[in-house]
This record gives C-alpha cells, sequence and structure tokens, in this order.
C-alpha cells in the first residue's frame, strides 16, 4: 500500500502506521487484500468476525476459489471485473452479489463490495484490496418498500374479483411465497357483500386466483 508522498516529519510515518493497524484492527469494513495473481493473501479483524464465512481457510486461494467456495453466481465476471482493475487501476465501485456459507444450514448475505488497486511509491503493482459490507439488512428493507410500492400501485386496479384475485398472487410470488391461492365466498362472487364477523361453517369457498413459481 502506498504511503503518502507528502508526509513530513515523525508524524507522517507513525500516522501511516496506526491507520494501517487501524484498517486490520479496528476497521467494522471487512477488507480482503489479494497479491498480484488475485491470491487472497490477507483479511482484517472485520472480516474474520463473519463466523459463517471462514476467510482464514481461504489465505493463498485464488479469487475464483474463494468466490467459488461462498456460492457465487456470478463469480467468472466478479473475477474479470477484478483483473480489470489490476490490470488498469480504475476502482471499482458498488459492486453487489450474493454470498452463500458452505455450512449446513446455509447463510445467504448480500454484500457491496469496492475493489481498488494496490501499488507502491515508485508506482509497482503490488494486487488489489477489497472492501466488503454487509447489505443484507439494508437490501432486505429496501426489497419490502418496493414491494409494498409494487402492491400499492398493482391491486386493485379493477372491482372485478378475478382480477384482483390475480393480481394479488402476481405481486406476492416470488417476493412472499413460492404459491398463492386466493379463495372467496361464493356469495361474494355473486355480489353479495360478506357480513362483519366470524363466517360461519360449511360455506362454500371458489377459487378466484392461483399462481406458483412452478408455473
Amino acid at each position: 500500500m502506498s504511503t503518502p508522498q507528502h508526509s513530513s516529519g515523525p508524524a507522517g510515518p507513525r500516522l501511516d502506521e496506526a491507520v494501517l493497524a487501524a484498517l486490520f484492527s479496528q476497521s467494522p469494513i471487512g477488507l480482503h487484500i489479494m497479491d498480484t495473481g488475485l491470491r487472497l493473501v490477507r483479511v482484517n479483524a472485520a472480516a474474520r468476525l463473519i463466523r459463517d464465512f471462514p476467510l482464514d481457510r481461504m489465505l493463498g486461494r485464488p479469487l475464483r476459489d474463494v468466490l467459488d467456495a461462498f456460492g457465487v453466481e456470478n463469480a467468472q465476471d466478479i473475477e474479470s471485473r477484478a483483473r480489470i482493475v489490476l490490470e488498469t487501476g480504475r476502482p471499482l465501485l458498488d459492486l453487489r452479489f450474493r454470498v452463500r456459507s458452505p455450512r449446513v444450514p446455509a447463510v445467504e448475505r448480500m454484500v457491496c463490495a469496492h475493489c481498488f488497486r494496490i501499488q507502491d511509491t515508485d508506482g509497482t503493482v503490488l494486487g488489489l484490496a477489497n472492501a466488503i459490507t454487509d447489505i443484507t439488512t439494508r437490501t432486505r428493507a429496501e426489497g419490502r418498500l418496493k414491494l409494498l410500492n409494487r402492491a400499492g400501485t398493482s391491486i386493485g386496479t379493477s372491482l372485478d374479483v378475478f382480477r384482483t384475485a390475480a393480481e394479488l398472487c402476481e405481486v406476492a410470488v416470488p417476493e412472499l411465497a413460492d404459491s398463492v391461492a386466493v379463495d372467496v365466498l361464493d356469495s361474494v362472487l355473486h355480489g353479495q357483500a360478506p357480513t362483519p364477523g366470524t363466517v360461519p361453517g360449511n360455506l362454500t369457498l371458489r377459487r378466484a386466483g392461483f399462481r406458483s413459481c412452478a408455473d
């Protein structure tokens, strides 16, 4: 990792060392260091704290092996983009992908990666640094908000019961369930609004809508 050219006096080197130490011991962001062969050579404390993803076991392994070990679907594309960063020096920002732990039952996480090249003061390329942030909670919250917005604009576009049931199924699958069925009282299909309160037994239901991931 290169150091600032303008550092002067004893504070410069001490500050550089302190920043480097903090990145590997105190930073809340996971840091993965790759050599010029895209082999994982070092990870910081934050990366090690993710117990479902034991990166220490992957030290010395190529990036592709690391990605494959954690079930990344677009591993080849990520490896190719990392090589471009290594060759050109242009950083790769806000790369989002899903990782899956090898243990059973598996744990899935959505992560955001920022990749940039590391080089010495003389310009010699030393490898890559990958700053990894777990954005699983944020992604789930964004997904729920998008689903609510979609439901608000897509369900109830007409007074037709079958159309409304179909719209409900379209929104719910696959975001909320693999299969959804909407059953309504037979009387509703004849234009009779159900009375408030507990529905008595032995009433006829009609299937108004159905959708499945298998369709």
